[in-house]
């Protein structure tokens, strides 16, 4: 009897062990977790930050641009991140192409690089928010039509132009392509347009 008892007692020991071990490595499993998610949310936090440290180290490296002038071109980053709902980095990146596109000078006017910076991010809203390949076309257009650029402001003010023309070419080329899809489907055949914009003459056949 004595020895039932007591192999009675060591059987709910063990399984008290076992009972405690495993809440021990549930609430372990469960700070495990909640330190992962706090690890995850504070390099979700600092990431942005990072890339922007990043792109304005390069661009201080392309343009020799330190001190309070890469502060004021970052405070531009940010307004234009803001108002057109991109990362800081992102806008940093559309300077960096306007220099190397362009002028690595136009940095020493943040004002006038923040307007073309504007432009970029305006024009890539029509492209898909591709704000690269937005840079890469007003910049080739700037280059082409040979803008001088010894007046930056004048010069953003030359690709703010560009860009208008241009987002309005791609609406109205983007609508032809849509209402040419229309007859199509209703069994019209689409009609040939053309549209023309500062000489450039684009046909949606």
């Amino acid at each position: 009897m004595s020895n039932t008892i007591k192999f009675t007692i060591s059987i709910d020991g063990i399984k008290k062990i076992i009972d405690s071990l495993g809440d021990i490595a549930f609430k372990f499993d469960n700070i495990t977790r909640g330190i992962q998610n706090f690890s995850d949310s504070i390099q979700s936090a600092i990431q942005p930050g990072i890339a922007l440290n990043s792109s304005l180290a390069d661009l201080s490296a392309v343009a020799g641009v330190t001190g309070d002038g890469l502060k004021e071109i970052e405070g531009y980053a940010r307004q234009t991140a803001k108002a057109f709902g991109l990362d800081a980095a992102q806008a940093v990146e559309s300077y960096k192409l306007i220099l190397s596109q362009l002028s690595p000078e136009i940095a020493k006017n943040p004002a006038a690089m923040n307007e073309m910076g504007n432009a970029i991010a305006t024009l890539s809203k029509t492209m898909g928010g591709d704000s690269t390949a937005a840079a890469e076309v007003l910049t080739t257009a700037m280059n082409q039509y040979g803008v001088s650029l010894a007046d930056p402001m004048e010069a953003s003010r030359k690709m703010a132009e560009m860009m208008n023309v241009m987002a309005a070419t791609l609406a109205e080329v983007i609508g032809q392509a849509v209402g040419g899809v229309n007859k199509a489907l209703a069994g019209s055949p689409a009609e040939p347009h053309s549209v023309s914009a500062d000489g450039v003459k684009i046909t949606n056949l």
